[in-house]
């Protein structure tokens, strides 16, 4: 199912209560086409929520591929997985600074999406800017720690491992 940006969840609802799985699952494909229809979108901070049990065995684009993409992007990836620990779909999201929660049945579902909504809105974001910008375009890795210990409840870090840098050709 494949649906545009809206602020209407019955756009997203009614078509999904038609689909009947088959056995057939393309999700590098999905999150690659996820990915690519984030580019025009109006928000700066873009997040691709994805719900899957993390199998795939009908994609196009192999996880390398897939990884790639997100690491070149400026999405975060949060997802939920279903039945089985999602191995992979953490792997792309601790990239991206996104997170992955873990529905083992679907009556756990609902916990699930609950914590995946207060991780969207209980958050700071903080901003990274080189003292020496340099365009070449290579990848930047980011390291980001606590300077002093905090002792006001658990708080956790989630960032982008890096960022690729800005080219632009020397003449």
């Amino acid at each position: 199912m494949e649906t545009g940006f809206t602020s209407d969840p019955g756009e997203i609802l009614e078509p999904l209560s038609f689909v009947h799985p088959k056995g057939w699952t393309a999700l590098h494909d999905a999150i690659y086409l996820g990915v690519h229809r984030m580019k025009p979108a109006k928000n700066k901070r873009r997040v691709l929520f994805i719900l899957s049990d993390g199998a795939d065995n009908n994609s196009r684009y192999s996880e390398s591929e897939v990884k790639n993409l997100v690491m070149e992007s400026d999405v975060r990836v949060y997802a939920i997985g279903l039945f089985e620990r999602p191995k992979f779909l953490e792997k792309i999201a601790a990239l991206t600074g996104g997170e992955v929660f873990w529905a083992r049945r679907l009556k756990d579902l609902p916990d699930a999406i609950e914590k995946l909504s207060r991780a969207l809105r209980n958050q700071y974001v903080l901003g990274y800017s080189p003292s020496k910008g340099q365009n070449d375009g290579k990848y930047r890795k980011i390291k980001v720690e606590f300077a002093h210990p905090f002792t006001i409840g658990p708080l956790r870090l989630l960032w982008r491992r890096g960022y690729y840098a800005p080219y632009a050709p020397t003449r």
